[in-house]
């Protein structure tokens, strides 16, 4: 029997389910990724990693591990300019110049108090991706595959009506 594999799963041009170009406003898309992408949750977990090292070296004692310690907002922004925004098109600075997509750029626009409209979108953006993505799973999951389908393959063990130990007790 052979693994039959769909060719359309080859010729996937994102990385993900969990990332698509959304419009912003006429002209200005971002490439986001949902909040459930790969990248986002190793992020996520590499930041806690370290919050949790300086938590402890601080503990023990040394307060100058403070030094390497973030914020929870530079976190934030730092996770949302750098792993949920992944691109753009059409961005420009004020001299009309097209803004090239840079991870350090991303997080400096989406930390500045003046985009915080920006921010809101994108959060609301990556959370609805991923809700997208975990329905279209679960709808995936939920639906009988032509090899599953039918009657149980498996031997079933009768149920017993006698009572264990603990039931006559």
């Amino acid at each position: 029997m052979a693994f039959i594999v769909k060719s359309s799963t080859l010729n996937r041009e994102k990385t993900g389910l969990e990332e698509e170009w959304v419009e912003f406003q006429p002209g200005v898309e971002f490439l986001i990724r949902g909040m459930g992408h790969n990248f986002v949750q190793v992020g996520i977990q590499a930041y806690a990693e370290d919050q949790e090292r300086v938590r402890n070296r601080f503990l023990a004692g040394d307060v100058s591990a403070l030094a390497k310690g973030k914020t929870m907002v530079d976190i934030n922004t730092t996770v949302l300019g750098t792993l949920v925004l992944a691109d753009w098109k059409g961005v420009k600075l004020e001299t009309g110049e097209d803004l090239e997509y840079a991870p350090d750029t991303a997080k400096a626009i989406v930390s500045d108090p003046d985009n915080i409209k920006l921010v809101e979108w994108l959060i609301a953006e990556a959370t609805r991706i991923t809700k997208e993505a975990q329905e279209r799973l679960a709808e995936r999951l939920g639906k009988s595959s032509s090899t599953s389908a039918g009657k149980k393959s498996g031997a079933t063990k009768p149920r017993s009506n006698a009572q264990s130990p603990s039931d006559s007790e």
